[in-house]
């Protein structure tokens, strides 16, 4: 019989359930008090158990709600049992690839018997199992922004996904570098999930068929030296926008990309979540910068180094000072066109559309252009347009929309 990989995500999602609905009736902290209620919630978090520690901080939370480190801990645990199912999901699916004595990841499944369920299956996965712990995770870590500095200390937090090797591993003690990371993460996880659930996403997966991309080297005369962009990563732009533009109008999935009956909610949530995310970002850099310059406690998980710059998962995730200044301009706007139409909008009378030319600077950066190119209003996308107020067609149309700007970069590559 064939495997179905939609059965493996409900598998999880039934799992996952049982075991919150199995544990709400534990009353085994009855006789703790708070402090060592959130000792064992801590404790679980080193141990990697995720929900555990998930229900040791609400409990905690529901004798002191104001307890701050049950609010940090639950930032921490939300995410932790995110990534832990997550993770359980690869493993699954990976161990059936071996099975099939096959690549795990990439070639080890049989078609499903109706590859038309896996995005439903997909879907209610995300609703049901994702997006409750982010939200919770969401609302705790807005509450802990009204504290002045909240700290958390644990001996050791590990998160895994798909690999023996720690996604991310910190210890000591945690402050608002660690906490605005987290919440950008977080937010970011909400305003993609949102956005997903938002569409319809009628595929079947049995008909699904990569584009085949250009090989390195596939140019005889190695291309122009001085060009902006090799021609080998042009064509392979082309040919990802032109199977995009051609499986969008592939009539065996005419609903896809199209809003979904609450689409319009989630997508509206899902421009404010990305705008948050993209907030906190920038609130990340301002707080490690400040921390480096003596105006907070310095740690070693993340925070702001003179050389190394901004170093979120020391010697696996760190942006360079350089890139960090580039990505200023663009962080910003998107920041403004993210929230454009919500109560956040900085000017309600006004679009703020994105323009292209905010990445002038990490275009320089990236050793595209010597100086400023690209003049402030020649292209420009009124992103936050497709957010609160969008069309029954969803993000159809803002592919289409990148697949003219394209053309248009092109044209502009041209001239350089």
């Amino acid at each position: 019989m064939r495997r179905n990989i939609a059965l493996l995500l409900l598998t999880i999602l039934i799992g996952a359930m049982v075991i919150c609905l199995a544990s709400c009736g534990d009353d085994s902290t009855d006789e703790m008090t708070v402090e060592e209620i959130i000792a064992h919630g801590k404790k679980y978090l080193t141990e990697g158990k995720g929900l555990d520690a998930t229900q040791a901080f609400e409990a905690a939370l529901v004798r002191a709600p104001d307890n701050a480190d049950a609010k940090f801990g639950l930032v921490l645990s939300n995410l932790m049992q995110l990534t832990s199912i997550i993770d359980e999901l690869i493993d699954l699916l990976g161990n059936f690839g071996m099975d099939q004595g096959m690549d795990p990841l990439l070639d080890g499944f049989d078609p499903l018997e109706d590859g038309s369920d896996f995005s439903r299956e997909l879907q209610m996965f995300i609703d049901k199992v994702a997006l409750a712990g982010l939200r919770q995770a969401d609302q705790m870590y807005i509450e802990l922004q009204q504290l002045p500095d909240p700290t958390f200390s644990i001996d050791s937090y590990v998160l895994y996904l798909g690999s023996e090797e720690p996604l991310l591993s910190w210890s000591g003690e945690l402050d608002g570098g660690e906490l605005h990371f987290l919440g950008a993460l977080n937010s970011i996880l909400l305003g993609a999930f949102d956005l997903v659930l938002a569409h319809e996403l009628d595929i079947d997966i049995n008909d699904l068929s990569l584009p085949v991309l250009p090989e390195a080297g596939d140019d005889d005369d190695g291309g122009d030296p001085d060009a902006l962009l090799d021609e080998n990563t042009i064509a392979t732009i082309d040919v990802i926008l032109e199977w995009l533009y051609d499986f969008l109008n592939d009539p065996k999935h005419p609903n896809l990309l199209y809003l979904d009956g609450d689409g319009v909610e989630r997508m509206q949530a899902s421009g404010r979540e990305l705008g948050s995310g993209v907030l906190r970002l920038m609130a990340l850099i301002d707080y490690t910068q400040a921390e480096a310059r003596g105006e907070g406690g310095a740690d070693g998980n993340v925070f702001w180094d003179e050389t190394r710059g901004l170093v979120l998962i020391p010697k696996t995730l760190e942006i360079e000072p350089a890139l960090v200044e580039a990505l200023r301009p663009l962080l910003l706007n998107l920041n403004e066109t993210l929230f454009d139409g919500t109560p956040f909008d900085i000017d309600p009378a006004l679009p703020n559309p994105l323009d292209i030319a905010a990445a002038n600077q990490l275009l320089i950066y990236f050793g595209l252009f010597d100086e400023p190119l690209l003049p402030y209003g020649l292209i420009t996308i009124d992103v936050g347009i497709w957010f609160q107020d969008p069309a029954p067609d969803g993000l159809r149309s803002l592919v289409f929309s990148i697949i003219d700007i394209w053309d248009l970069v092109k044209q502009l590559l041209e001239m350089f």
